[in-house]
Order: structure tokens, then C-alpha cells, then sequence
């Protein structure tokens, strides 16, 4: 792919909308709290039938990351906490999430390519899972 300072800019936008699309499926919370929100896990509450507080304020705490296990340990929020772009192996763009930034925050940065090579991106989540996406540009 030959690429200049746009079209990688374009890259890192595009797969940066790809990836939080996903996160933000609606679906997502059926995968803890199960179908129509009725869990079948005795450790992860059901959603179905709960008052709208409740809910909201479990919400709140989930992505604040204040929400505790019965051991008493953090539970991860499954959202983004840091950004990496490297561009020929030299990092070019890092960012670290606090807990008062969106779960899954637009990210826009430039950088001037130097040299030819892979165009890495990656994101860490709160519970160490990385997405990385990788594409390589030419310098013309």
C-alpha cells in the first residue's frame, strides 16, 4: 500500500471506528448477563426486571471501575485504558485512559511517515487484552 501522511491518518481513524462499533454492540451485555438479561451465572446479576436505578447506578459503577468481585478484587470494565501507534517500529502516538474518559474514546493524532514499514495500532483493555491492527505503508 503506498500511503502518505492522509491516507494513514484515514487508516488509524478507520480501524479505530471499526473497533469500538464492536464494542459498542448492544449485544455485548448478554454475554455476562444473558439473553433478554436473564443470567444464568449465580456470580453476574440479571438485568431483566430490575428497576431503572439499579441499573443505572450498576453502570456507573461498572465504568468507573469501582465494581468488586465476591474476593473483593476489581472487575475489569472491558473497555479501552491505552492506545499505541508505531509506525516503522518507532512509537509515534501513546495515549492512557482514565477512568473519567468514554469507555471507547474517538482518538484522532498525525504523524509525518519517514521511512517505509508496517503502521501498528493497538489497544489495551482494562483486563490486559490487546486488539492490534497492522498495516503496512510506503514512502514515496
Amino acid at each position: 500500500m503506498t500511503c502518505g501522511l492522509r491516507n494513514a491518518t484515514a487508516l488509524a481513524v478507520a480501524f479505530l471506528f471499526a473497533t469500538a462499533a464492536s464494542a459498542a454492540d448492544p449485544n455485548a451485555c448478554a454475554a455476562c448477563h444473558g439473553e433478554g438479561g436473564n443470567s444464568t451465572n449465580p456470580a453476574v446479576p440479571s438485568l431483566a426486571g430490575q428497576p431503572a436505578q439499579f441499573i443505572s447506578t450498576a453502570l456507573y459503577m461498572f465504568r468507573a471501575g469501582q465494581r468488586k468481585d465476591a474476593q473483593g478484587q476489581t472487575i475489569p470494565r472491558k473497555i479501552l485504558n491505552k492506545f499505541t501507534c508505531t509506525v516503522a517500529g518507532k512509537q509515534v502516538f501513546a495515549a492512557d485512559f482514565e477512568p473519567a474518559v468514554s469507555a471507547n474514546p474517538y482518538i484522532q493524532f498525525k504523524f509525518k511517515a519517514t521511512e517505509s514499514g508496517p503502521v501498528v495500532l493497538t489497544w489495551v483493555d482494562d483486563d490486559g487484552s490487546k486488539i492490534v491492527g497492522e498495516e503496512k505503508i510506503t514512502v514515496t
